[in-house]
Formats: structure tokens, C-alpha cells, sequence
């Protein structure tokens, strides 16, 4: 068994110290001596680390120095050692450009542990707020304009804010820290009287004030009347069965009515007085029962002659909706067609777009193949190399979609090569499986397979109509159709399975043979 004794004496008394142990067992182990000379309970550093200290550490047992706190910018050379030696330990500090920081180490030696206080200064900073983004330190506002303004704070000391004569604008934050770049959001109330003015004044510790001058001009009545919720054309929609009426907002400082056209619209309130925070106006439909879509007007008249009526227009969908994709030229290339294989309908609700479902190595031609604009202006929508599986997809949104629901898809198409794929399918997604609206054994250059319908002829054109049957009704959401190719490798004008696409043959999507269908047409009936 060994017996420590230690003498200990103040650091800060004594700059060296020596610490000695004796052992009263057989072992032969030397006692244990160790001896500090020069180190203080308490270092202090300058900011700019130009200083540094110097102490020894003697000892017959090894030794080394650890950081209690986060002391990063503290080094100590070397930071452990071995025993039956002298070491010259150097400490210095970094440069510090902040607030005074502290911290505490631990020099343990054998048994012996002692904790040293560090402490190094602040950086001699000027205390300073600086207020950004505004000119000369104001922020104007109209008497009826009442959108926020924001400006930044930055600083490197705390600060507060105060508003003075500024009862009429909220102001946030009134307060930042240090080193923060902080947004000042000012929201004016309307000012229906003379001109007025406020302020803001930053303070921080030892800072010059900054302040920041509000004003508002006085109050102008001239008429003002806006309506505002239409879209860019000026129509509200509302659906078919009119469940959720379209809402509006009225700005005014002027008396206000509003009148319907039609007794299947509504409107709640139908006039209003001043108010610069807005009415909120709501437009209402009875169910649209027939077949066909409707439009109605509702329109609000001003009590002020110089201020012309605001009309909105109402449509709501009837039971029977369709989308159209115009075969025309000038249509077709005002779309992304040519660059990304889309397009949307003729009002923009629904998009069909292509989709290659294969890699590589199933194209002869991978760069040349995709979709074209025909240079002969004939608004086809056309494609150039085409593997199996690769499909022409249409989403379309519907609503209150009864079960049984019929969607009815109509176009044309033609193939410019004998190496075309002879076998197609139109398809509907439902219960998450692709089914065909129709299919029949069919056969092409002796291939037989069963699909949709077939191509079996180089240019000529196909006219083609395939109804699908929705067994699930659709509250709300989007119905889905495609035009597949069934299997590349059999092509309409060869008897041998193709091991790849024709890099150069184009399937165009067209108009009808007679000319009847002039569009790709989508219809959803009764």
C-alpha cells in the first residue's frame, strides 16, 4: 500500500511548486516529485494574443494539460510530457475581435490536478447601430397604401427601439442582438387626415442614436374601387354543382353595389360602404344540371360617376366536359411540343405529353428520335422513333365524376414508314392498373397480337374513337388516358420481328380522314 503525501501551497504566493510523495511498500518505486516553477492561478491575455506565458513542469510521473470549457483559441506548447524531465510550456492566445471570453485548463501531473483561470480581453470595438435599405433614414407611406416596408438593423452592441408619434404604424422587432442583421418590418394604419410623421430610434450601449423617420401623406378624396380575386381574363370559376362559391375582395372609399345577370348566381353582400381593409365578397352558383357549360355576370357599380363598373365574369361546367388540342400549325408550335413532347388544351386545364419507357439501346437513332413539328404546317403532332411500351399520355381533371362515367377519345393517326409499329392500344387508368378501352386479335405481316387498333399502311390515316367506361365515381381529380404501342418489334410494312426502332419513321397524331375532327377531342358524358 503507498502513501501520497503532498504539501501544498498558494499559486498565488509561490512560483514554484513542489510536490513529493513517499511509499512505505517493497516495490522500490520512486516517490512521486513534481515541480511547477512560474505558473499563476490566473493567466490573462491581451486581445490582440501578442502576450504569452512560460512555466516548467518537472516530474518523475508523466503529465498533460486539458481544456474544461472551449478554449480554441488558447494553445499550450507542448500539451503533455514524460517524467524525469524538465518541460518549457508556452502559452499563447489568438487574435480575439469579439466580447472578453474565459475558460479554465487542468494540469495533471501523477495524483496532482490543478485548475488554471484563463481570461483574455475584448477587442476595443466602437459601439455602432447602422440602419440599411432606405434613404436618408425614411420611410414614406401613401394615406391609403398599406403595404409594409422593410428595412435592416445591423450592429455590433445589443440594442432597442422605440417609436415616437408613431401610435399609427406597427413596428417589429424593437429589439436585436449583437452581430445580427435584423429586419425591421413598419405597417401603417390609413390615414384619413393631414399629413403626420413619426419616428424610430435605435439605441445601443454606448452607441449614437439612429433615427429612422415615418411619414404619411394626408388624406386624398379622390375615388378609389377595386375588385380584385378574378383571374387575368376576369372570370371566377365555379364547379358544376356549386358546392364552393368563388370569393372576391372590394377596396373602396366610395358606396358600392353589386348585380347578378342571371338568377342561378348569387352574391353575398351585395353592397358595401368605405373600407380601405377590403370586403370580402362571395359569388355563388345553383347546379349546373344541363349538358352544357354557362357564363353569368356579376357587376359592381361605384357611387361615383367618375369611376367606371367592375365586371366579373361567372363559368361553371356543365354535366358534359371536354378538352380539345387543336390540329392547327400556328397552335401546335406555341406549345412545348417540339422541345419537350407536351402540350396543354385549348383553356390550359389538361396536358398530354409523351413518354419513352425504354433505354438506348432500343432506339436506332437515340439523338434523332422524339417529337417534330411538321415543316409542311399541317398540325400534326408527330413523333419520330418509337419502341414498345412508349405512349402518349392525357391528364385531365374532372369533378362529381359519377360511377359509370363514359370519356370518349378522338384523333387520327399515320405512320411514314414501312418500320412503324403496326399494333396500338388506347388505354384508362383505374384501381391502379392500365386497361384497354378495347381490344380484338388482329394481325399485320403475319404478326398476330391483340390490341386497339392496328396500322397497316404507309400514310394513310386512320380515323380513330375508343370510349372508356369509368366504373368508379371521382369526387375530384384527374383521369387519365394514353395511346400505347403495343410491341415495336412488329412493324406494318414487314414480316420480320424488328430488333430495334426506325431512327427515322414518324407516327403523326391528325386530323380524321373526312376532315370531321379537326382536333384531339376528350369528352366526358352522361
Amino acid at each position: 500500500m503507498r502513501t501520497l503525501r503532498l504539501i501544498l501551497l498558494p499559486f498565488a504566493l509561490l512560483s514554484v511548486l513542489s510536490f513529493h510523495g513517499c511509499s512505505s511498500d517493497a516495490t522500490g518505486e520512486q516517490p512521486e516529485s513534481v515541480e511547477i516553477s512560474g505558473l499563476q492561478e490566473n493567466m490573462q491575455f491581451s486581445y490582440d494574443g501578442t502576450d504569452s506565458v512560460y512555466f516548467t513542469v518537472t516530474s518523475n510521473r508523466t503529465w498533460s494539460i486539458s481544456k474544461t470549457s472551449d478554449l480554441s483559441w488558447l494553445k499550450f506548447t507542448p500539451t503533455n510530457g514524460g517524467s524525469g524531465r524538465t518541460f518549457n510550456v508556452l502559452v499563447t492566445a489568438s487574435l480575439n475581435d469579439d466580447l472578453e471570453r474565459s475558460g479554465q485548463v487542468v494540469l495533471h501531473a501523477g495524483s496532482v490536478n490543478r485548475t488554471i483561470n484563463v481570461t483574455q480581453g475584448p477587442f476595443p470595438i466602437v459601439p455602432d447601430v447602422k440602419v440599411l435599405d432606405i434613404e436618408n433614414n425614411t420611410v414614406p407611406f401613401i394615406f391609403n397604401v398599406l403595404d409594409p416596408v422593410q428595412f435592416r438593423v445591423v450592429s455590433n452592441v445589443k440594442w432597442t427601439a422605440e417609436k415616437t408619434d408613431l401610435d399609427w404604424a406597427e413596428v417589429t422587432p424593437l429589439e436585436g442582438e449583437r452581430k445580427t442583421e435584423t429586419v425591421i418590418t413598419v405597417t401603417p394604419e390609413m390615414n384619413e387626415g393631414p399629413a403626420r410623421e413619426g419616428y424610430i430610434i435605435f439605441r445601443g450601449e454606448g452607441a449614437p442614436e439612429v433615427k429612422v423617420t415615418v411619414t404619411q401623406t394626408e388624406f386624398v378624396d379622390d375615388p378609389y374601387f377595386e375588385v380584385d380575386g378574378a383571374d387575368a381574363d376576369g372570370y371566377v370559376k365555379i364547379a358544376r354543382k356549386g358546392s364552393v362559391p368563388a370569393e372576391l375582395t372590394v377596396v373602396s372609399n366610395r358606396v358600392w353595389t353589386a348585380e347578378v345577370s342571371d338568377s342561378w348566381l348569387s352574391v353575398t353582400p351585395d353592397s358595401g360602404v368605405k373600407n380601405f381593409d377590403g370586403v370580402k365578397v362571395s359569388i355563388s352558383a345553383a347546379e349546373n344540371k344541363s349538358d352544357d357549360p354557362r357564363e353569368g355576370t356579376v357587376t359592381f357599380k361605384c357611387a361615383d360617376d367618375a369611376i367606371a363598373d367592375v365586371v366579373i365574369k361567372v363559368s361553371q361546367k356543365g354535366y358534359v366536359w371536354q378538352w380539345e388540342w387543336p390540329l392547327v400549325d400556328a397552335v401546335l408550335k406555341a406549345t412545348e411540343w417540339a422541345t419537350k413532347g407536351r402540350a396543354l388544351c385549348s383553356d390550359g386545364s389538361a396536358i398530354m405529353e409523351w413518354h419513352m419507357v425504354n433505354d438506348d439501346s432500343f432506339y436506332k437513332d437515340p439523338v434523332a428520335r422524339g417529337p417534330i413539328v411538321s415543316s409542311k404546317g399541317e398540325g400534326h403532332y408527330a413523333y419520330k422513333g418509337i419502341w414498345t411500351n412508349d405512349n402518349l399520355e392525357f391528364t385531365v381533371p374532372v369533378e362529381d365524376l359519377p360511377a359509370g362515367a363514359k370519356v370518349t377519345i378522338m384523333f387520327a393517326m399515320s405512320a411514314s414508314s414501312k418500320n412503324a409499329p403496326a399494333f396500338w392500344n388506347v388505354e384508362y387508368y383505374e384501381d391502379e392498373t392500365w386497361k384497354p378501352t378495347s381490344t380484338a386479335t388482329m394481325t399485320v405481316q403475319k404478326h398476330t397480337l391483340d390490341a386497339t387498333f392496328k396500322l397497316s399502311a404507309i400514310n394513310t390515316v386512320y380515323d380513330i374513337k375508343q370510349t372508356a367506361v369509368f366504373a368508379n365515381a371521382v369526387e375530384s381529380g384527374n383521369l387519365r388516358l394514353r395511346l400505347r404501342c403495343v410491341d415495336g418489334r412488329y412493324a406494318l410494312g414487314t414480316g420480320t420481328a424488328q430488333t430495334a426502332s426506325d431512327g427515322k419513321c414518324t407516327i403523326r397524331i391528325r386530323q380524321w380522314s373526312d376532315g370531321t375532327c379537326d382536333a384531339i377531342r376528350i369528352k366526358v358524358e352522361k
